[in-house]
């Protein structure tokens, strides 16, 4: 049996990158996955890599920092399973803003708080109480080094995946007492696509940063997921695991 036999997981971000490889991982480990991506063609692609692995998967597009988009995801989840034992919200990103506060425009920080913390928020609201109906679960959220150290030029960004550890250990006190773990993942230097948009030819010069000389790939992160999702991680609640090959160790870079 697999590690998540008979759960069933909604993984939010899952058209790419880190949310694939977890949307993956977890249907490999016997989790009926729900996978979700604003982006259709994306999110289908994921599906369809599954299914040819002979995992159990469904789809539902939607932007998750949209309450009526986050209401249907939800809703269309509890009606086909019941239930929703493992939240993964992955949903995130930059959105390209690169700018130190004095130069971020109020658009541009509205725009990357709605796409990582909004998001995270509205998924929680909307699935925590079938948690707490179901008698517990495990809220996995996405955060980053960039939330938990100054990174130059990317104000609203680190702001925001602050923000979501932060979240994170909040609603891990909330909820403990309904059994259901709340838990924050904060990669570092991850190979994924929008990371090569943002650090094109830069690659060699952060892997050389790490402690481990290498990159990280989306499936260093998922299998820290797996764990936090797993009955192996009962006792774990409230922590921000660090992803990042020593990356944010070392003093100087």
């Amino acid at each position: 049996m697999g590690r998540l036999e008979g759960k069933v997981s909604l993984v939010t971000g899952a058209g790419s990158g880190i949310g694939r490889a977890i949307a993956i991982l977890f249907a490999q480990e016997g989790s009926n996955v729900i996978a979700n991506d604003r982006r259709g063609d994306a999110v289908e692609e994921t599906a369809a890599m599954i299914r040819q692995k002979g995992g159990m998967v469904s789809v539902q597009e939607g932007d998750v920092s949209v309450s009526k988009d986050v209401d249907a995801i939800v809703d269309a989840a509890i009606r086909n399973h019941g239930r929703v034992d493992v939240l993964v919200n992955v949903a995130g990103g930059s959105l390209g803003v690169n700018e130190p506060a004095a130069t971020t425009t109020e658009a541009q920080f509205d725009a990357v708080i709605a796409n990582n913390v909004k998001s995270t928020f509205l998924m929680s609201k909307a699935v925590i109480p079938h948690m707490i109906r179901s008698g517990g679960g495990a809220v996995i959220n996405m955060g980053s080094i960039f939330g938990l150290s100054g990174v130059p030029s990317m104000a609203a960004y680190c702001a925001a995946k602050a923000a979501v550890v932060n979240l994170s250990r909040q609603m891990a006190a909330d909820y403990g007492a309904r059994h259901i773990r709340v838990n924050c993942l904060c990669p570092g230097p991850i190979r994924t696509p929008a990371l090569e948009k943002l650090l094109t030819g830069r690659f060699d010069r952060m892997a050389a940063a790490t402690l481990v000389g290498r990159m990280g790939q989306p499936e260093d992160v998922a299998h820290a997921a797996l764990y936090l999702a797993s009955d192996e991680a009962s006792f774990v609640t409230g922590t921000a695991l660090v992803i990042d090959g020593g990356y944010d160790a070392r003093l100087f870079k």
